[in-house]
């Protein structure tokens, strides 16, 4: 394959370079995944953050599928073009849509590189005039080009543009072979008709309203009805909403207002309506992609299921862009976090942890007085700690008060196996975009049955951002066996979280964030005294080079893909 998004050889951190490098919403590359065989993935930037997902072969008939695009049932796609070019519209529940393939500039570097014989190919083909070569794209791409692109949307100049590029040349393959099925076209034209079907869906909502507005007495009322979509389009800043269980949502978008209806004609008021103000968590449910959890303040939370994952999509959307809009206080876009690991020794701690939880740790900044300013999220990992959850949760929760006697901090969740603990709290502001928690821990003791050792995590999401958080406690000594004990404790803890969506990717692969702290027990490769002289010296560059964890990370072994911060 060799198209202007596909690289095969290209790593998962070249990528992510790459797309950041471009700073442009919707730019992606396609590469072949590092961990999976025969697996690719697509890397998509979106505002800053790079989103992965992967592209999965199906067995039976060799088409092409993304199961991470959450909200659109799986779709299979012959030819991988059809899948960009499916993907390249809005609403298909990606971060964004695609729009902006990222082209190295040593690109002969990242291509696909297979054989020498396969460029030799390449180049001979290059060097024989085509019999009819320009007879058609060059023409068409012309074409296109004197369009006045104000009247195109973004999105099917978009999909217009990467047709022209690959499908069409399938096209035109077909029809010199005599078939009669252009599938580039189909794709094209299938994956932008979403509008037009909205559209009947409003024309049917407006028969709808007639019928109300005309019906008297017993007469035969018109047979119309929506379509199965949950949804109608916006009309004048309304958008209408028929629930599953028989509950009509009405989103006024102009007021920014929300109304909860037991049936289209039922009058508005204070008791149904809410303004955006009042809504304060949207609650995707991980199992059915139909279904949500609403939360209102000061009333008990909706569970809705709509009819199918798109609408649900474009519900949250609405939603979100309404409180966007009328909102006085911009969204939190940051978060800080605090991370501490303490191996206790089975010993009690001090009565005073505040020198802990106000060091400066290596982040950003060593300011120091940002010491005095509090994080919104605090992860205490421990291992051999004597304390009990409750006693453990109630002593941090007592040091955060006396740090900031006017903050308020909640637990989001504690996680342990056996005396291997994780505490997490956040800032009450955070309390409602904080949803999906979950926990789980892995043993790796002694034939992975004793919990002495293992690792426990705890994730949860903060908006739209997703969180992981893990604490460990790996294989002690500085053996070369001991070393490959740790190695396959980090592989039983990673595989071995119960944490995302089971059974579909690793923890590393769920999560836009993931923090690996504990006692990990790697050691420094040199004779006491050794390191003892290089610490007193201040020398410590023989012995970074002697970090089994360091040596560990450049052979790939573990922790791919981690920054690493050494304390």
């Amino acid at each position: 394959m060799s198209y202007p998004w596909y690289y095969r050889k290209i790593s998962r951190l070249r990528a992510e370079e790459l797309l950041l490098g471009s700073g442009k919403n919707g730019a992606f590359i396609i590469r072949e995944s590092e961990n999976i065989p025969n697996v690719l993935v697509l890397c998509l930037l979106l505002d800053g953050k790079i989103h992965h997902y992967r592209i999965w072969t199906d067995s039976t008939n060799g088409n092409f599928f993304m199961e991470a695009a959450q909200g659109v049932t799986r779709k299979n796609f012959a030819k991988l073009e059809d899948l960009v070019t499916f993907y390249s519209q809005g609403n298909q529940g990606l971060a964004c849509e695609l729009s902006q393939p990222v082209v190295p500039s040593h690109e002969n570097a990242l291509a696909d590189d297979d054989t020498d014989d396969e460029d030799d190919d390449i180049d001979e083909m290059d060097s024989k005039p085509a019999e009819n070569e320009g007879d058609y794209p060059p023409l068409f791409k012309s074409n296109a080009e004197q369009l006045d692109s104000e009247r195109i949307d973004k999105g099917f100049q978009t999909a217009l543009g990467l047709y022209l590029g690959d499908g069409l040349g399938c096209d035109m393959q077909t029809a010199r072979d005599g078939g009669t099925v252009l599938e580039g076209m189909q794709n094209l034209l299938a994956s932008t008709s979403g509008k037009l079907i909205t559209e009947l869906q409003l024309f049917l909502s407006r028969i709808n309203v007639l019928q109300s507005v005309f019906s008297v007495g017993n007469q035969t009322k018109l047979k119309c009805s929506l379509p199965e979509h949950s949804t109608e389009v916006m009309t004048q800043g309304l958008t209408a909403y028929c629930i599953k269980n028989k509950l009509f949502i009405l989103v006024n978008y102009v007021e920014g207002k929300i109304s909860f209806l037991k049936n289209v004609s039922e009058a508005l008021d204070v008791n149904n309506t809410a303004d955006q103000s009042k809504v304060v968590q949207l609650v995707k449910s991980r199992d059915n992609n139909k279904k949500l959890r609403l939360k209102i303040e000061s009333k008990p939370s909706k569970d809705l299921e709509f009819d199918d994952g798109k609408s649900r999509e474009v519900f949250c959307q609405l939603v979100q862009q309404m409180k966007n809009k009328h909102s006085e206080n911009n969204l939190r876009k940051e978060a800080s976090v605090f991370i501490g690991t303490w191996n206790m020794g089975n010993a009690n701690p001090q009565g005073d942890l505040r020198p802990w939880f106000k060091c400066q740790g290596q982040g950003k900044t060593m300011d120091s007085s940002l010491a005095q300013i509090p994080f919104d999220i605090y992860a205490i990992g421990t291992q051999e700690c004597p304390l009990g959850d409750k006693d453990w949760a109630v002593k941090i929760k007592d040091q955060l008060k006396r740090m900031f006697p006017v903050e308020e901090f909640f637990m989001v969740g504690v996680c342990s196996l056996w005396s291997i603990r994780l505490v997490i709290f956040a800032n009450q502001a955070l309390k409602h975009m904080i949803s999906h928690i979950q926990q789980s821990n892995v043993r790796t003791g002694i034939a992975n049955a004793l919990g002495n050792k293992g690792g426990v995590g705890i994730s949860f999401s903060l908006g739209q951002v997703s969180l992981c958080f893990v604490n460990c406690h790996l294989a002690a000594r500085g053996t070369p066996a001991r070393i490959l004990r740790r190695k396959q404790n980090y592989l039983d803890i990673l595989n071995g979280l119960n944490l995302g969506q089971r059974g579909m990717f690793g923890i590393t692969h769920q999560f836009h964030h993931v923090f690996w702290f504990g006692d990990l027990n790697y050691r420094i490769d040199l004779d006491v005294e050794e390191v003892l002289g290089g610490v007193k010296c201040l020398s410590f560059g023989k012995m970074k080079n002697h970090d089994q964890l360091r040596v560990e990370r450049q052979k790939e072994t573990v922790f791919i893909g981690f920054g690493v911060c050494l304390i």
